[in-house]
């Protein structure tokens, strides 16, 4: 950690601070009210994974309490943090959501062994996908002059990176075929995927090939690409931009930037900030409410984890192959597959494993019609 948080790349935009993320006074410390998202890690090598899941969740649902609790106190009733939570056990996931009755759409729970076996099931269908996506999410350095060609062809593509970069308003009118054939003709980046930000909603879609890029200026239009380094990236920014319009584009947005950042400490300074700021915006004569009070307003009634559950029942009947009901182990069980003719290119699984369901799942994805 001390080698990481000294590495001259990180040491301008990150700070450590040691404390304890289930204390009141730690979670002032690091700014908890102002934070858009907290990202709960978790040891993966723990021999204890459900009881390290449980604590997770305790440390989640106080950080999420604690912003309730206090935008409550102050009378702003939608919590602005999200939260990132990796957890090992797929059972877990449910006892998070089946605990809290605050605004958690933003929230993301990743779960570790979910992960593995959706990765390991994928690769039965599409072998190398596991290396593919490691990477994607990973690059390396120059690996030298290889043998053959398709090495060096693999190892130029672990040098690439994934990153989102806003679109040049010279893009307009276009299809987002069109954009990725020209990108990659300028400078061989694969743009894959585009976001748009619109009347306060986000919304990402993956290589869609005919829609018509259009309105850049009035919308907040991004692509997601993968380059060499950062500096391509940001010349999709730009592109087909004189130099002229180069220069007003940078200065625009280095004014709207600094602007932005001013807000932002304007907002911290006034707003029910942590420390000394959330201090100073209590009434005189109040209290901020302890963690452990307001336990009525985080908790799920039975009709409301009845509905979690039925929701996520409709949307297995809906993506999976699977029965219309419950079905005992024996009338499944079969004694042996020889010479059946129903069976053929069949995967065999050996062992069981408690997050097994991740793994037969994408196997009985109906929009796979033969694997």
């Amino acid at each position: 950690m001390e080698m990481f948080l000294h590495d001259p790349k990180y040491e301008t935009c990150i700070r450590y601070i040691n404390g304890n993320p289930m204390d009141k006074k730690d979670l002032e410390r690091c700014d908890l009210m102002n934070a858009k998202t907290c990202i709960l890690l978790t040891n993966k090598n723990s021999k204890d994974a459900i009881g390290m899941d449980h604590k997770n969740i305790l440390i989640g649902l106080a950080m999420k309490k604690f912003v309730f609790q206090n935008q409550k106190f102050r009378g702003q009733n939608e919590p602005s943090m999200s939260l990132c939570m990796q957890l090992i056990k797929p059972e877990s996931k449910q006892h998070y959501f089946s605990s809290i009755n605050v605004n958690s759409n933003t929230d993301q729970i990743i779960i570790v062994e979910e992960i593995k076996m959706n990765m390991m099931s994928k690769s039965c269908f599409s072998p190398g996908i596991i290396n593919f996506i490691s990477n994607l999410i990973a690059s390396t350095g120059d690996q030298g002059e290889q043998e053959y060609d398709w090495l060096n062809q693999y190892a130029d593509g672990m040098g690439h990176e994934i990153y989102r970069i806003k679109l040049s308003t010279k893009m307009g009118g276009r299809t987002f075929a069109e954009i990725s054939g020209l990108v990659y003709e300028e400078n061989r980046s694969i743009v894959f995927a585009i976001e748009i930000k619109t009347n306060g909603s986000t919304i990402i879609r993956l290589n869609p090939s005919d829609f018509i890029v259009n309105n850049i200026d009035e919308n907040q239009i991004y692509v997601y690409t993968i380059c060499e380094d950062k500096d391509a990236a940001q010349e999709i920014e730009t592109i087909h931009m004189t130099k002229d319009e180069i220069n007003r584009y940078f200065t625009a947005k280095a004014q709207a930037d600094k602007i932005a950042k001013e807000e932002e400490l304007l907002n911290k300074e006034a707003g029910p900030g942590a420390g000394e700021a959330s201090r100073r915006a209590v009434p005189e004569g109040t209290s901020q409410p302890e963690i452990d009070e307001l336990d009525d307003d985080m908790n799920l009634g039975d009709a409301d984890e009845q509905f979690l559950k039925d929701t996520e029942d409709q949307k297995m009947m809906q993506d999976y192959y699977v029965w219309d009901a419950p079905t005992s182990s024996m009338e499944v069980t079969l004694a042996s597959l020889e010479n059946d003719p129903r069976v053929k290119n069949h995967i065999v699984v050996c062992g069981i494993h408690s997050a097994i369901k991740s793994f037969i799942m994408p196997l009985r994805a109906k929009y796979l019609k033969d694997i």
